[in-house]
């Protein structure tokens, strides 16, 4: 099973860009044009938040606009940029989102159980998980024992040094952190909000950070850095599972055009960085 993801979209009402200079919209429509270029298509696409920008109506209907190309199911999340209602809206034709509330559900979808947890704090940058998501939570792992469990997440249950996206918080994130403790059949966490490629573990279980669409956040791991960001190349994740073990794939939205080992410029190329390599 083959599963992209696509995360931090920040999608604007047509015409609009971000901050003026971003073209998030046509970033998007890339990376939508990357995976159906790919040699074997997704078996699913999922949207790990910040899916707006701004959480209008009319952002998510370019949103949508922009996905449609996609033949494969898509499973949204919320991220802090969203806001529930409309989003909730936008997305009502694919039946995933309850009627009301955090914007969580579980599926079934070949070997694996996706369960989409809802850390929105709508106002707040940071996560949240309250008493309620948690039981929810708790009830849908144990419903899932038996299945091999993909959690979706936007904001990341770990820090990751760069201290003004740390400082936002996350509510909750010691009782999430217990709850899976144990649990073997969850097999991976999904995440986005870093804007860069991370992984950590969580109670023993993997934890990945998808690069963004659009641009990058800036690394730096100074305790007085400023926020910034880095133009550099939009990215995706591509996943995997197979033979009971998820491999995770970092892949540029524009990536180079293949060169095959057998060629005479594959041999001209290694010919010259062996030049390079000798010259040093």
């Amino acid at each position: 099973m083959l599963i992209a993801q696509l995360t931090d979209l920040h999608a604007l009402p047509e015409g609009r860009k971000l901050d003026g200079i971003i073209d998030t919209n046509a970033m998007l429509s890339a990376a939508v044009n990357a995976l159906r270029l790919l040699p074997q298509s997704p078996d699913l696409v999922v949207l790990s938040g910040d899916l707006s920008e701004d959480g209008s109506a009319e952002s998510y209907q370019a949103l949508r606009d922009r996905l449609a190309p996609l033949e494969a199911p898509i499973l949204p999340i919320a991220g802090n940029h969203d806001r529930r209602d409309a989003l909730r809206n936008a997305f009502s034709d694919l039946g995933l989102f309850p009627p009301d509330g955090p914007l969580h559900y579980s599926l079934d979808a070949g070997p694996l159980c996706f369960i989409a947890l809802d850390t929105l704090e709508e106002g707040r940058g940071g996560g949240r998980l309250d008493r309620e998501r948690l039981k929810w939570l708790e009830k849908t792992l144990h419903a899932a024992v038996r299945r091999e469990t993909v959690i979706v997440m936007h904001h990341p249950p770990f820090a990751s040094g760069i201290h003004w996206m740390d400082a936002a918080g996350f509510e909750g994130l010691g009782d999430f952190q217990n709850l899976i403790r144990g649990r073997t059949h969850v097999r991976s966490i999904l995440c986005g909000h870093l804007h860069r490629s991370m992984s950590s573990a969580i109670s023993g279980v993997p934890a990945i950070a998808a690069p963004s669409t659009c641009y990058q956040l800036h690394l730096d791991f100074s305790p007085t850095a400023e926020p910034q960001i880095n133009l550099e190349r939009p990215a995706y994740c591509l996943h995997r599972w197979s033979d009971g073990l998820l491999v995770t794939h970092v892949q540029p939205v524009h990536p180079d055009a293949p060169i095959p080992v057998t060629s005479e410029s594959w041999r001209r190329k290694a010919a010259y960085a062996r030049a390079l390599e000798d010259a040093r």
